[in-house]
């Protein structure tokens, strides 16, 4: 469980430079939720280590499990000019549609309407170095086991 003191310092580090992927994956692991549920498994994946198509496997792999999720860690400002932010971001991917090889952004932010995206388009989003980190940005991906 994350501590009040924890938190505190965690909205702080929030506010000043955000997160990084790893910063997530620690931030995930460590939720705990009332209800019954066993754990929860973060796992991120940093584009150094994915190709695009074993991104896209990833995406359709993750979507196919029903207790299973992705947030893609990405730089709004090389998406297309219909993204409304041009900041680092983490949002939910929320589908995938085969034929057009697109990819359904859930953003949360309030100015970014939810957008399909071409793989393609946020492979390039992700395919950034995270300039706290050092480290390439990419995916989460959050399970949820009962």
């Amino acid at each position: 469980m994350i501590k009040g003191e924890d938190i505190g310092k965690l909205k702080n580090q929030i506010d000043c430079v955000g997160l990084t992927l790893a910063d997530l994956e620690a931030l995930v692991s460590r939720l705990t939720l009332p209800c019954p549920i066993k754990y929860i498994t973060a796992q991120r994946y940093h584009t150094s280590s994915l190709t695009i198509d074993t991104f896209r496997a990833l995406i359709v792999e993750s979507l196919a499990q029903p207790n299973a999720g992705l947030v893609l860690n990405f730089d709004g400002a090389l998406l297309p000019n219909n993204y409304k932010i041009d900041v680092v971001h983490h949002s939910p991917i929320a589908a995938y549609h085969p034929e057009r090889d697109l990819v359904l952004l859930a953003d949360v932010w309030p100015w970014c309407p939810v957008a399909w995206h071409t793989v393609n388009e946020l492979w390039t989003a992700a395919n950034s170095i995270d300039s706290d980190s050092h480290e390439h940005r990419g995916v989460l991906k959050v399970t949820i086991d009962k």
